[in-house]
């Protein structure tokens, strides 16, 4: 089991949009490769089929910032080889505060899990 990580610092990996579809995308399926979700969190920002711009900047941000940082805190494996993404054993400590909210297609950060008794 892994050790969950402080509040600011998960605070601090859901407070970029980006990264929460990024983690978004982990809820439905376990493993997503690189250009799958550059092509799907682009979709999601444009709202229709997004343009191969657009797609590869998303790409390029998600190879160079987030997937490296959520790596870096054990949130998700990333292999720069294969281009393969996984969940990791911190996940479930970010998951609970993943919120899709109106038709599906807007996140928020949820509040903590309450440890009152």
């Amino acid at each position: 089991m892994a050790t969950p990580m402080d509040l600011d610092a998960t605070y601090s990996l859901l407070s970029d949009a980006r990264r929460r579809h990024l983690l978004a995308c982990f809820l439905d399926a376990e493993v997503w490769t690189v250009p799958d979700l550059a092509r799907e969190i682009a979709a999601q920002e444009c709202e229709r089929a997004p343009d191969e711009d657009l797609v590869r900047r998303v790409r390029v941000g998600l190879v160079h910032n987030h997937l490296p940082r959520l790596a870096d805190h054990g949130v998700l494996e990333w292999d720069g080889r294969s281009g393969d993404v996984v969940r990791a054993d911190r996940f479930e400590t970010v998951a609970p505060f993943l919120t899709v909210t109106g038709d599906g297609d807007e996140l928020a950060i949820a509040p903590p899990p309450s440890d009152r008794r």
